[in-house]
C-alpha cells in the first residue's frame, strides 16, 4: 500500500478523525485491543499521519533485532534509526517502570537516542541516553497540541526539530563543534596508549607505536564523522553502551575489530585496508589494548568531558584531522612527524570521503 501524501494540516484532521475512533470505543471494545490489534487499530495510523512510511519496512521496521529482544519499531530516515518505539494495549499503563527500562535499554544499547513508548492513549518520549523523559502527551491533546506530537513526524526529524526542541528545553545536551576541546583530549589519550604499548609492546619502535595510534584515532575518528553526517548508525555507541551494561564483560577492542572490517569492506578508503598483510592493529594474535583505555576513548569521542554537551563531528574543521592534530600530539620528534606526514592515507580518509573542499 502506497503511503499517504498530506499536508500537515490534513495530517491534523485525520488524527482528529483517529481520536474520534478511541473515544467512541466501549469499555469492553478497549478491553479487546491487545497489543497488536492496537498496533494496527490506532499506533500504525497515528504514525502514518505524521508523515511516516509505515508499509516501507526500510523506513519503519518492525521487529527489529536489538541487544536483548526485539524492538517494535525502529523509525528510520536513509538506514539510520531516529528512535525506538515500544507500543502496549489501549490503556496499559505506561508509567510502569519496566516499560520505560525496556524501551530505553532498547534504544540506549544501539546508541539510538529517543525512546518513544505509547498505548496511543498517551504518547512519552525519552532520552535514551539521559533516561529522562521529554515528552508526555495524552490523546485528548493531540489535535489541541499537535505542534508537539508533529515533532515525532518524518519531516520534524528530517529537519532536526525535535533535537533543536529538546536542546531549547534542556533535554539534549546542545552539541559542540569538535575543534575547541578535541586536542587536548587526542594527547591525553596518545600519551595513555603510548605508555601501555610500551609497556607490552616492547618488540616495537616508537614508528610503529605512533603509527598504531594514529591510525586506531584516524578511524574512530571517520566513523564518528560517518555517525554524525548520518552515513551510519552509532556503532561506536552502541558497543560503549553495551560494553558499560554488561560491566565491563563486551572485549570492545574485539568489537572494533568487526566495525573496522566492515568500513573496509564499504569506503574506498586505505584507512581500513584489511591486506593480505594485517596491520598490528587488525591482528587479534599480536596486539592488545586495555578495555578502559579504549572505552575511555569511546566516551570521549561522544561527550566532552565536565559539559553538558556532546561532540558535533558533522561540522568538524578539515584541518582538524590533518597535520594540526599530528602536531598535538607531544612526545613527537620532528622526525617522527616527517615518517607520519608521509603516509598519505592517514591524512586522511575523514578529508577525503567526507569533508568537502578537504584536499
Amino acid at each position: 500500500m502506497a503511503q499517504l501524501a498530506m499536508t500537515k494540516e490534513e495530517a491534523k484532521n485525520r488524527l482528529a478523525e483517529l481520536v474520534s475512533k478511541y473515544e467512541g470505543l466501549s469499555t469492553s471494545e478497549i478491553k479487546s485491543y491487545h497489543e497488536a490489534k492496537t498496533k494496527q487499530g490506532f499506533v500504525l495510523p497515528l504514525f502514518q499521519y505524521l508523515g511516516w512510511n509505515v508499509f516501507n519496512t526500510d523506513e519503519v521496521a518492525p521487529e527489529e533485532k536489538v541487544s536483548k529482544g526485539r524492538v517494535d519499531y525502529a523509525f528510520k530516515l536513509h538506514g539510520v534509526p531516529q528512535f525506538y518505539l515500544e507500543t502496549k494495549p489501549l490503556k496499559a499503563d505506561l508509567n510502569n517502570p519496566q516499560f520505560k527500562e525496556q524501551v530505553i535499554t532498547y534504544a540506549y544499547n544501539k546508541g539510538v537516542t529517543w525512546a518513544v513508548l505509547t498505548d496511543f492513549e498517551g504518547v512519552q518520549v525519552f532520552n535514551a541516553q539521559t533516561g529522562q523523559r521529554f515528552l508526555n502527551l495524552n490523546y485528548k491533546d493531540y489535535v489541541t497540541d499537535f505542534g508537539k506530537l508533529w515533532l515525532l513526524s518524518r519531516t520534524s526529524l528530517l529537519d532536526g526539530l525535535l533535537n533543536k526542541e529538546a536542546a531549547q528545553y534542556g533535554a539534549l545536551p546542545p552539541s559542540l563543534p569538535i575543534e575547541k576541546r578535541l586536542f587536548q583530549q587526542f594527547r591525553e589519550w596518545r600519551e595513555r596508549l603510548s605508555r601501555q604499548l610500551r609497556a607490552y609492546h616492547r618488540e616495537l619502535g616508537w614508528q610503529w607505536i605512533d603509527e598504531i595510534i594514529l591510525r586506531l584515532l584516524s578511524r574512530l575518528i571517520f566513523i564518528r564523522t560517518c555517525e554524525d553526517r548520518e552515513l551510519e548508525g552509532k556503532e561506536l555507541l552502541a558497543i560503549l553502551n553495551q560494553y558499560k551494561g554488561s560491566v565491563g564483560k563486551v572485549d570492545l577492542l574485539k568489537e572494533l575489530r568487526c566495525i573496522f572490517r566492515k568500513y573496509d569492506g564499504y569506503y574506498d578508503s586505505d584507512l581500513f585496508q584489511q591486506g593480505p598483510f594485517l596491520h598490528p592493529l587488525d591482528r587479534e594474535d599480536f596486539l592488545d589494548i586495555e578495555i578502559e583505555v579504549l572505552a575511555n576513548i569511546l566516551d570521549g569521542l561522544y561527550h566532552i568531558p565536565g559539559v553538558m554537551a556532546d561532540y558535533d563531528f558533522s561540522v568538524i574543521d578539515a584541518d582538524v584531522l590533518g597535520p594540526p592534530t599530528i602536531n598535538a600530539l607531544p612526545g613527537k620528534s620532528s622526525q617522527c612527524r616527517r615518517f607520519i606526514l608521509k603516509r598519505n592515507e592517514l591524512r586522511y580518509a575523514v578529508m577525503a570521503a567526507l569533508l568537502p573542499g578537504a584536499g
